[in-house]
């Protein structure tokens, strides 16, 4: 007995063509129509999910085929099934084409829906701004027409799709996977006459699902980020009404229920056993089998709330499979770890926007410490923040943080860092190599290097693959003349002693601190060190997804 859920990719030609609105009033509609559906969102997003989770009532998953290896591709595709769903919607990220720049697009929409055999329908986006009939039809011609970097990824037996260690064959693919076409932002009914024309002249065999007419009051807000968190717009349900209306009046959704469920989907089996990460999918079918970070401990304490919010749902899910117990708390309602966590990750969020209410929360920091003193404690860029000396904000005003580690940041000039990354644990070298230690010294002054002894895995593994997204201007990471020797932050595992020997001895102090990891961008080209560790406590910038061992 097989499992089966009609699935689709709704890609666009680039960002900003309004993807989320278009992907977040779909599942409304399908919703208010009584269809069970759920979301998922490729690439690294934790902000785009919570629309998506909001609009169809299910938790919205990342899958990221760059990142995640196969079991854990796997694994998360199985969960809508068993949450019950109908239809999967998968919202792709910046352009049809657009991945990892690894040489091939990794992850791109594209790839993804390749990745199946038979591959996934795609609805293709398109944006009508400033476009007239024939440079619209032009543009959906030319991307129905891949270029041939845009390559279908075929797997060798036995190979992993997601590291660097495996062969992989490569097969170029010379038309797309079944494709109906969606245009948005429509001026006029006149510019919708031109536009149809256009397309049915030039793509009679493309179905044409809709045309949706430009609307001020259906725009998402946005930040530096991203957009504002659904959880921050009180209005959020009433706007995804209005948007299932839109949607309702201006696209065919019964057409494209037909278009999806007439193609083959995602096909499970009903009670699938664990099988290899490296086992390759030759149709549609997948097999579940456990993936995901490795589980840090038993029981595990997030913290959650409108600071900390980049969380993945996915992981959390796959952790409680095997037999994890998560319990969220919330540092703005100025909650500590709960006492019998055995484990403490703060992950990402916004903390420089509450840096002020943060700093007062006196019971959620002091629990931060003596939890350091006793269990591990790991964050990841705002929470990596939150550990650190002080935040800087806008204003220019300084708030202390919890202490734990050498770093101040500031967001006074602030300037976005982001990318995919893979993150290797220092194992390392009385010193880091020559230039990149002059350079580090030139930003940094007098830093600590690290001793290979001095070296933990994270989550039970060496290499991990991930992103970094963030605006902070790091004022302060590791030891400088700002820390006097003997500084403890007068904190239970604090760091503390003197800054040892500068010129990169080896040092056997655990409580001095140590870079975390060598970081490269998605193409292998080092990016540097990330990341600090001090005792229990270490976190960095980087955002892990999953292992690659």
């Amino acid at each position: 007995m097989r499992l089966n859920i009609p699935a689709f990719v709704l890609a666009a030609t680039s960002s900003a063509a309004g993807k989320t609105l278009v992907s977040s009033a779909l599942l409304a509609h399908l919703r208010a129509s009584g269809k069970k559906v759920s979301a998922a969102k490729l690439g690294p997003d934790y902000i785009d999910t919570q629309f998506l989770t909001s609009a169809s009532g299910k938790p919205c998953l990342n899958l990221d085929p760059w990142a995640m290896r196969r079991s854990t591709l796997t694994a998360l595709l199985r969960m809508p099934v068993e949450q019950g769903a109908e239809m999967l919607l998968i919202e792709s990220a910046m352009g049809m084409f657009d991945g990892a720049a690894d040489g091939h697009n990794t992850g791109s929409a594209y790839d993804f829906a390749n990745l199946f055999s038979p591959s996934l329908p795609i609805l293709l986006l398109l944006s009508a701004k400033g476009c007239g009939g024939a440079s619209v039809a032009a543009t959906a011609r030319g991307f129905l027409q891949p270029p041939p970097f845009a390559s279908g990824r075929v797997l060798a037996d036995n190979s992993s799709n997601f590291s660097q260690d495996f062969p992989q064959v490569y097969k170029p693919k010379h038309s797309l996977p079944n494709c109906a076409l969606l245009i948005n932002h429509v001026a006029s009914p006149r510019h919708q006459a031109l536009i149809e024309s256009a397309l049915h002249e030039a793509l009679p065999d493309v179905p044409l699902l809709g045309c949706l007419p430009y609307d001020p009051a259906l725009a998402l807000p946005s930040r530096h980020l991203g957009l504002v968190q659904a959880e921050e717009l009180p209005a959020l349900k009433n706007s995804f009404a209005l948007a299932a209306s839109w949607v309702a009046k201006h696209v065919d959704c019964d057409k494209l229920v037909r278009f999806v469920s007439d193609r083959e989907g995602l096909r499970f089996a009903a009670n699938a056993s664990s099988s290899s990460a490296n086992r390759t999918v030759a149709t549609s079918s997948v097999s579940e089998s456990r993936g995901g970070l490795t589980p840090p401990a038993q029981r595990i304490a997030v913290a959650q709330d409108r600071a900390f919010r980049f969380f993945y749902h996915g992981q959390a899910e796959l952790w409680r499979k095997s037999g994890v117990e998560i319990t969220f708390f919330s540092p703005l309602a100025n909650e500590p770890p709960p006492a019998n966590a055995e484990w403490v990750y703060l992950p990402g969020g916004y903390p420089e926007l509450d840096a002020e209410e943060l700093a007062s929360k006196t019971k959620f920091l002091d629990g931060l410490r003596t939890a350091a003193a006793r269990i591990p404690i790991y964050a990841e860029c705002g929470g990596y923040i939150c550990l650190g000396d002080s935040i800087e904000d806008a204003e220019g005003r300084v708030h202390k943080m919890a202490g734990l580690l050498p770093l101040k940041v500031s967001y006074k000039r602030q300037g976005l860092r982001q990318g995919l990354r893979q993150g290797l644990r220092q194992e390392l070298r009385q010193g880091l190599r020559q230039g990149l230690r002059q350079e580090l010294q030139r930003r940094r002054p007098r830093l600590l290097y690290a001793s290979a002894e001095s070296s933990s895995q994270i989550f039970g593994c060496n290499r991990l693959r991930g992103h970094i997204f963030h605006t902070a201007e790091i004022k302060q990471e590791g030891y400088s003349d700002d820390y006097p020797d003997g500084y403890s932050g007068g904190y239970p595992g604090g760091y503390h002693g003197d800054r040892g020997d500068r010129k990169g001895e080896k040092v056997g102090d655990l409580n001095r601190p140590r870079w975390l990891f060598d970081i490269t961008d998605a193409s292998g080209v080092a990016q540097g060190t990330s990341g600090l560790r001090v005792g229990n406590v270490c976190g960095s910038f980087f955002h892990a997804i999953d292992q690659l061992e």
